[in-house]
């Protein structure tokens, strides 16, 4: 059973979960980050008067709007919640970063151009998680997160912010195949962001995953699952990304605690990264020959 107090939102920049003496550590880790304050109102003009000159101003009146200078937690659910009371929205995301972060944006899209144009006049300017929003139509393209190609790293957002350790444990129960998972947390408040990373060993683990999680709806909150981006790592630099996770997989700080589940597939893992690893040196030694 995973250790309460490995849950306990810690001020370190990360803590992960270990295995007992049966076997290795599945880490779970909580990575810091700082939400930044809410900027301060430009302007006096009269509210109203704004949101119409911004709709006359903006671009061509379309069914998608771009909502801007969001708080870096607010998820696609609770996005969708916000502008669904002016019409029927069919598609709500985060726009994210390479490692899955929140770029402060989303997307909203309504079945038609008048429940928009309803939504920017309600919504732009107001407040949503203490920040003035922008809400326009939007002049771009965007791409869904369930557009990203397979990969060996699950993005999981709307996760409920009680999780405990023991939801942890319900969660990946019938999951093989975990090797990393990273729960960022708000180094302010000490609190979970609401959504984190997992690696597997393989990518039709990752995508088995998938489809078992999206089922999946922790404290009634559906959980948005999808692929992450994968960075392309050059020979040295895949080096030095297996040697570390093998340094931090044996870590002495690592130690006491438990596993989740697929200790053999974990050592498996292990040794088939260090082969791994040791074949891009050789490689990388003949190249520089």
């Amino acid at each position: 059973m995973l250790s309460a107090t490995q849950f306990a939102y810690p001020t370190l920049t990360q803590t992960r979960l270990n295995s007992t003496d049966e076997g290795p550590r599945i880490p779970i880790r909580y990575v810091e980050s700082v939400s930044p304050k809410a900027s301060p109102d430009q302007t006096r003009l009269d509210r109203g008067e704004r949101r119409r000159q911004h709709i006359s101003d903006g671009p061509v009146p379309k069914t998608t709007l771009y909502v801007g200078n969001l708080f870096f937690d607010v998820t696609a659910e609770d996005l969708r919640k916000q502008f669904e009371k002016y019409g029927a929205v069919e598609n709500a995301i985060i726009v994210h970063d390479a490692r899955g972060l929140s770029k402060g944006f989303g997307y909203v899209t309504f079945s038609t151009v008048q429940e928009a144009t309803e939504a920017i006049t309600q919504q732009h300017g107001g407040i949503m998680e203490g920040r003035e929003v922008v809400v326009q139509f939007s002049n771009t393209t965007y791409r869904s997160m369930a557009d990203q190609k397979p990969s060996r790293t699950l993005y999981i957002g709307n996760v409920p912010y009680e999780l405990t350790d023991q939801d942890l444990q319900d969660l990946f129960d019938d999951i093989p195949g975990v090797t990393d998972v990273r729960i960022p947390v708000d180094r302010r408040t000490g609190l979970p962001r609401g959504f984190g990373h997992i690696d597997f060993k393989d990518q039709p683990s990752a995508s088995h995953a998938k489809e078992v999680l999206s089922r999946k709806a922790p404290y009634g909150r559906k959980l948005a699952v999808s692929f992450a981006k994968r960075k392309v790592l050059s020979p040295e630099d895949h080096l030095r990304h297996q040697q570390k996770k093998l340094e931090r997989k044996n870590s002495p700080r690592t130690s006491g605690v438990n596993e989740v589940r697929g200790v053999r597939e974990v050592n498996e893992l292990g040794q088939a990264e260090q082969k791994e690893a040791e074949s891009v040196q050789e490689k990388t030694d003949e190249q520089k020959q």
